[in-house]
């Protein structure tokens, strides 16, 4: 494909020379002679706060803009959005391979255009957009191959769940499990490649992981011990622990974690300082608490400052007691 030389284009400044943002309203009346690239550029910044005006500010483009190469490439700075009406013969692979960067969606409408290379698809994977990583699901399966979906699994962990069962190798399990960014579900994970290093990441992505631990791992006093006592530091695992290991400090901890676990603690576990932290935090908890609590608390009986119970919490390790932040009017007697 031919490119058209010239300079990249910030949309408010070209060297130089300087464009004012240009307001749609006002762009729209000027004649075309008027629309130099400098121009459409400037008013390319009310379209990315008003995404609803792009298709009539693509209307509004002469037909020399719309094969200006400069315009296209500025446009990606300015909002890469408007490339989906970009004329596809316009490009070199050098702007395309910019434009999918910097908005990974670009390929799905380019791939509608021309045969897209192996470079190219690589490059709408990106690090910086995690989210990308679900092209492998959506672009054809005839781009998808060894090397983009370990690229997929370095962008996120998350990648591993869009693969069929037969693409979910160990190595690509241990993989999405090591991705710092985020990890898959552990249910998608095949039994045989689920190990401890594993158990553990999944985690620490969110306690209610802990519903997919095999037994394998938890039969052992080591092993309850370990995986509870993570999953009850993230939260929202409460509900999937045996009665037996239903801790004091196991739900005080999950509760901190995640004020609606309280639904999961049992009644005789239920002492006042879990029940005001967790209140404090969340109020619609209430109707977890012990009926006498309950009663005390709407009678107004606690005086405590909720935003500063919870910038506490936040302040500190889960395990540490609360208690020493909330002023009751009065003590609260079970």
């Amino acid at each position: 494909m031919k490119k058209i030389l010239g300079t990249i284009f910030n949309p408010f400044s070209f060297g130089d020379k300087k464009v004012d943002a240009l307001k749609f309203a006002d762009f729209r009346k000027l004649k075309d002679e008027e629309k130099t690239v400098e121009v459409c550029l400037s008013a390319l910044g009310d379209i990315a706060a008003d995404p609803s005006l792009l298709k009539d500010y693509i209307s509004a483009l002469p037909k020399q803009i719309m094969q200006n190469y400069d315009f296209w490439s500025g446009a990606i700075d300015a909002y890469p959005r408007a490339l989906e009406h970009m004329p596809i013969g316009v490009a070199d692979y050098d702007l395309l391979k910019k434009a999918v960067k910097a908005h990974w969606n670009l390929i799905l409408h380019f791939e509608k255009k021309i045969e897209l290379s192996q470079e190219l698809v690589l490059s709408a994977f990106n690090e910086v957009r995690p989210n990308s990583y679900s092209l492998i699901k959506e672009l054809p399966s005839r781009y998808i191959n060894d090397e983009v979906i370990d690229r997929a699994l370095d962008v996120s962990g998350k990648a591993l769940e869009l693969l069929p069962m037969s693409d979910r190798t160990r190595e690509r399990c241990e993989k999405a499990f090591n991705n710092k960014r985020s990890v898959p579900k552990l249910s998608i994970v095949p039994d045989h490649f689920i190990s401890e290093a594993i158990c553990i990441k999944a985690l620490s992505r969110c306690g209610s992981e802990i519903e997919h631990i095999p037994n394998r791992f938890v039969q052992t006093d080591e092993g309850k011990k370990l995986f509870y006592d993570i999953a009850a530091k993230m939260g929202k695992g409460l509900k999937y622990f045996p009665d037996e290991e239903k801790t004091p400090t196991r739900c005080l901890v999950s509760c901190q974690a995640n004020p609606h676990d309280l639904e999961f603690v049992p009644d005789e576990l239920k002492s006042d300082t879990l029940m005001v932290q967790a209140v404090a935090r969340d109020e619609s908890v209430l109707r977890y608490c012990l009926e006498d609590f309950e009663e005390m608390y709407l009678e107004g009986a606690f005086d405590f400052d909720v935003e500063h119970v919870q910038s506490t919490l936040k302040k500190h390790a889960l395990e540490k007691t609360v208690s020493f932040i909330i002023k009751p009017i009065r003590s609260f007697v079970s």
